[in-house]
């Protein structure tokens, strides 16, 4: 399974995101007071724009997640498609503004990888279990462990002797590290056993000894977290 950001990736992920920032304040600058671009502050952005695309590109780490660097990627591609099209000719504002767009959402995934990194050891289960109990604060035992699909006394177990994490606890904690901020640990847990149709009305429960599942999992804890108001 691919790693997602941890504590020790965690500034390489902040100073992709602070690349994106300064190269959107580039844009912003770009724009007369009336909201129409300076033509000559336009061209030199189109003229480094595969300069600061590959900075950005290289700024990723690599150690995110497959579906998030690929999602990332395209943003860019597609950042730089509005750069070269027709719209740029003919409402260059629009295009400049499309292009914004594309960085912001870029930074939406940058986010939330931060959101869901777990500021813990991801190999040891002692304090993988430790930091989903800290989300999950008055959740019962018996819940988390059938989340996890273990017994109680195998909760027990990590939670005094640690040893290798199973993927499932990883996966789980990795989606209640996106949802406990927006939800109450009752509502969390209320996520895992409703059927949604982002998943074709299945439950996430269901889904989580499926590792191909994992991505859709993650996308939809991200998406439940903003219809929730975060």
């Amino acid at each position: 399974m691919a790693p997602t950001a941890v504590i020790g990736d965690g500034e390489a992920v902040r100073a992709a995101d602070r690349e994106v920032e300064r190269i959107q304040a580039q844009l912003v600058r770009m724009f007369r007071q009336a909201g129409e671009p300076d033509p000559g502050r336009l061209r030199e952005f189109v003229a480094t724009a595969p300069t600061w695309a590959t900075a950005l590109n290289d700024a990723v780490p690599d150690t995110l997640p497959p579906h998030a660097l690929a999602e990332i990627r395209g943003l860019i591609i597609e950042a730089l498609g509005l750069l070269q099209g027709p719209t740029l000719e003919q409402r260059p504002a629009d295009a400049l503004e499309g292009v914004l767009v594309k960085l912001e959402a870029v930074r939406h995934i940058l986010r939330d990888q931060l959101d869901g990194a777990l500021e813990a050891d991801e190999a040891d289960a002692k304090a993988v279990l430790g930091r989903l109990e800290e989300w999950l604060p008055g959740v019962a035992q018996s819940e988390i462990a059938q989340l996890v699909h273990v017994t109680p006394r195998t909760l027990q177990r990590w939670r005094r002797d640690g040893g290798a994490t199973p993927r499932r606890l990883l996966l789980v904690t990795r989606l209640a590290a996106l949802l406990h901020q927006s939800w109450t640990p009752a509502g969390v847990l209320a996520w895992f056993h409703r059927a949604r149709p982002e998943l074709d009305g299945s439950r996430p429960i269901d889904l989580l000894e499926d590792p191909r599942s994992e991505a859709v999992l993650l996308d939809a804890a991200r998406r439940g977290r903003a219809g929730h108001g975060a």
